[in-house]
């Protein structure tokens, strides 16, 4: 899945922690900070506040990777 929107993101990192069965308190501890950060990414509310190193994180506590790449959406 490309994903190039910021919900869309939200939306992978929900769908995968509901896989795992974990719940935004147990993220939020793993990742030391709040339930409702994790919430509040996950509902899209936090692009304005969500960290990278925080982002990244979580990321890896969900066994998410990243890809970045430079090629055009289009190729």
């Amino acid at each position: 899945m490309i994903a190039d929107r910021v919900i869309d993101w939200a939306n992978i990192v929900r769908e995968r922690r509901t896989v795992l069965g974990a719940t935004q308190a147990d993220v939020a501890a793993e990742l030391g900070t709040s339930r409702q950060w994790v919430s509040n990414f996950e509902n899209g509310r936090s692009t304005s506040v969500a960290e990278l190193a925080t982002v990244l994180r979580l990321l890896a506590v969900l066994d998410l990777t990243a890809l970045l790449t430079s090629e055009p959406a289009d190729a």
